[in-house]
């Protein structure tokens, strides 16, 4: 059984969820013995690019990393909008308004970066309200009230515009939906957009260059899989893929049978190794503790949030 991350560059058409059934489809095993899947951020099924799978004990992590920025280039057109904010259903509205140039919207890209972005959720993602996700409201045209989210535009470049097609790439926080904020930045040009295409081209310190196209992984024995430039070892994966990187701590091999072993009571002495510019009261959350080049534990909020044997990586 193989634990760690696979980096996926996943084509336009499809689901993340289905990419992971393809993979575990390839493996030929039987349903019981497949490895666990999971993925580090979904992607919509018109988007292509980096897809970060985690397999075996590689899911347990997800959730550490989840929230590390994205990046992605991309396609507006201006003047028309559709539904989801994308070019897979039909337009809906028109404005005969275009920038004017690409200096023009440039500087109102500028704005996202310069000031606090609250962004509303579109009807058309798998957010779930009582239990329902709202692309299915969507579809029957009930439209509800969404909460505006914080998000982060830290740097947002428009690199060329022939009318009504602008290019552009993004880099953002975690959870911000492109369609929308393209939506957003035609709205302070007096104009409607929607998405032409889009790609993700980096997820954290993952990047598209080190991804595999998803059938050349399907047709890839999976035993082969660490072989492959797509491929990062378990005990790699947070290092890898923080983009601001998390703490180390290394502990000895003591410490680490004590957490195996569910003695909890160490956590105050494995704290007082930390580097004195860190301090002990709080500690930084998640802090990553290792025996060796081997990451076998996780405290969160001072707190052990996690262990990871190292017999259940053989």
């Amino acid at each position: 059984m193989l634990h760690g991350a696979l980096l996926v560059d996943k084509p336009v058409g499809i689901s993340s969820f289905a990419v992971l059934a393809e993979l575990q489809k390839s493996t030929g095993l039987p349903r019981k013995e497949r490895p666990k899947l999971g993925h580090g951020g979904t992607l919509d099924p018109f988007a292509t690019g980096l897809l970060v799978v985690c397999v075996g004990e590689g899911t347990k992590l997800s959730q550490y990393f989840l929230k590390s920025q994205k990046k992605y280039e991309g396609e507006i057109v201006f003047g028309t909008s559709t539904a989801s904010g994308d070019f897979t259903n039909e337009v809906t509205a028109t404005s005969p308004h275009l920038p004017e140039s690409v200096e023009q919207i440039q500087l109102a890209a500028n704005g996202f970066s310069l000031e606090p972005y609250l962004q509303v959720p579109p009807m058309y993602s798998a957010i779930k309200q009582q239990g329902k996700p709202l692309y299915e409201l969507a579809r029957q045209g009930i439209e509800v009230a969404r909460e505006a989210r914080l998000c982060e535009i830290s740097d947002f470049k428009i690199s060329d515009y022939l009318p009504p097609v602008a290019k552009f790439s993004v880099t953002c926080s975690a959870g911000t939906y492109i369609r929308v904020l393209a939506e957003d930045l035609a709205k302070k040009m007096g104009t409607l957009a929607h998405l032409k295409s889009l790609r993700r081209v980096a997820s954290g310190n993952f990047s598209i260059q080190n991804a595999l196209p998803l059938k050349i992984l399907c047709e890839t024995p999976m035993a082969t899989w660490p072989s492959l430039p797509a491929w990062v070892p378990f005990d790699s994966m947070l290092g890898a893929y923080s983009a601001r990187g998390y703490t180390k701590l290394q502990i000895s091999a003591e410490h680490y049978t004590a957490l195996v072993y569910g003695q909890k009571a160490v956590l105050p002495s494995i704290l007082a190794n930390l580097p004195p510019a860190l301090s002990h009261d709080a500690p930084p959350s998640p802090l990553l503790l290792y025996f060796g080049t081997h990451l076998v534990g996780i405290i969160s909020h001072s707190q052990l949030d996690r262990v990871f044997p190292l017999q259940n990586r053989e």
